[in-house]
């Protein structure tokens, strides 16, 4: 029990001052607190984190921010002064040894790789922020202010392991990225797997799914969910609304979001919350992409070309765009993936020939937002994103190289502590 005089502060957000550095936000439970006081922090479990003086002490009414110099039970302030606490820690008088209780912070489930830009088109956006400490510097920034995210650079210094709760926060964090003007490229989304202790068995992240849409919607989205390995666990129906609780891998709720906004007409509500670790229920099939169109030239593209290839599938570019080798410019209609040229032009020469004065008509491009390019995106391949463009490229850009590296890749999971080379553990 904590004594009434003593002070006790739980942590609830973490926000960063120009002037004082990381700030902890909570709200005193507990006796009295000020300026200069000996503090420590104790972590969820009870046990000493750090300890330290408080420096500041900051109040807020209205939208205005302040200082003052004593805070008692009641008030909501930032305090300045350990740099290493961070949310659910209790910070309080050394002579307390209880933490409060909190409610715990979901674990990540899902990491990707942020990287420099390595394509041929890399620079070309004037004031672009594309080194390695650049990118690296912004994504520790982010690291301290959101407690959900975990970055920690790779050997090697130009390649960032960013782990997140899904791929909406992690996306949320790449397109605020792209409108500050930096420009990266990164991989795709992997689920962070774990092994029970006792039995060696491999776990996955399960998500508990809660859906209130149309009920005329209903029909659609259990079909689309079902075919990534969704349970439905509750159903009900009012008014012409249906709310439908399931538990869905983490992996299967990969990319869903458009495709959920498409179902519902914009009208549908998806909430999800991770529930627990259940034994791996194995792959999924690959059809949320068709196979790609790939550029084998660089240059720009002509509509000569594109003429020819706009009946083979969708395409991503348009004439005048630039491309490079190994830059997904297309989606294939058939099962096979096809290299093309995209920046061929016509022969001059003095023949004419029939239909030679006909005006080429193309479709407009499919253009994908972040969120469906994480969603399209294959285990080979990566997203260039820029201030200006979001493309999509092949990780190896050399053709043959490709095919090389395609006869030996099996497929790997990512999975705690197995792993020497990861940093977290």
């Amino acid at each position: 029990m904590h004594c009434s005089c003593v002070a006790t502060v739980l942590v609830t957000q973490i926000e960063a001052n120009n002037f004082f550095g990381k700030c902890l936000v909570g709200k005193v439970q507990s006796g009295s607190i000020k300026v200069g006081d000996a503090v420590h922090a104790l972590d969820e479990d009870g046990k000493k984190f750090t300890t330290g003086r408080v420096l500041k002490l900051l109040a807020r009414q209205g939208t205005q921010q302040f200082t003052v110099d004593t805070a008692v039970a009641g008030d909501i302030i930032a305090l300045a002064g350990l740099p290493t606490a961070t949310v659910n820690h209790t910070i309080c008088d050394p002579s307390v040894e209880d933490a409060i209780p909190s409610i715990p912070i979901d674990p990540p489930t899902l990491s990707m790789e942020f990287s420099i830009n390595s394509s041929p088109l890399a620079g070309r956006v004037t004031g672009s922020k594309l080194t390695a400490a650049q990118i690296g510097d912004r994504l520790i920034a982010e690291s301290e202010n959101n407690v959900s995210i975990k970055v920690v650079p790779k050997p090697g210094g130009e390649t960032f392991d960013v782990r997140g709760r899904g791929d909406l926060q992690l996306g949320v964090l790449m397109e605020t990225m792209r409108r500050e003007g930096f420009e990266f490229s990164v991989s795709p989304p992997q689920v962070v797997l774990r092994r029970c202790p006792d039995t060696k068995e491999l776990l996955e992240p399960i998500d508990n799914v809660i859906v209130d849409c149309d009920e005329d919607h209903s029909g659609q989205v259990i079909q689309g969910l079902s075919g990534r390995k969704a349970e439905i666990m509750d159903m009900s129906v009012d008014d012409g609304r249906c709310r439908i609780t399931l538990k869905c891998p983490t992996r299967g709720l990969l990319g869903y979001g458009s495709e959920f906004v498409n179902v519902t007409r914009g009208t549908g509500v998806l909430n999800t919350s991770l529930e627990a670790y259940e034994p791996f229920k194995g792959e999924f099939d690959d059809r949320l992409s068709k196979p790609a169109m790939i550029s084998m030239a660089a240059g720009k593209v002509t509509s000569y070309a594109l003429e020819t290839l706009v009946a083979r599938g969708k395409l991503f570019i348009e004439p005048r765009d630039e491309t490079y080798e190994g830059m997904v410019v297309g989606e294939v209609a058939k099962d096979q993936v096809m290299d093309c040229n995209p920046t061929k032009m016509k022969q001059l020469t003095n023949m004419r020939a029939s239909g030679k004065e006909d005006k080429v008509k193309l479709p407009p491009k499919t253009v994908m937002s972040l969120e469906e390019s994480l969603a399209y995106m294959r285990d080979d391949e990566q997203i260039e994103v820029t201030a200006d463009h979001i493309r999509l490229r092949k990780q190896c850009l050399d053709r043959e190289e490709r095919k090389r590296a395609k006869k030996s890749t099996q497929r790997k999971y990512l999975v705690e502590g197995e792993d020497n080379s990861d940093p977290f553990f």
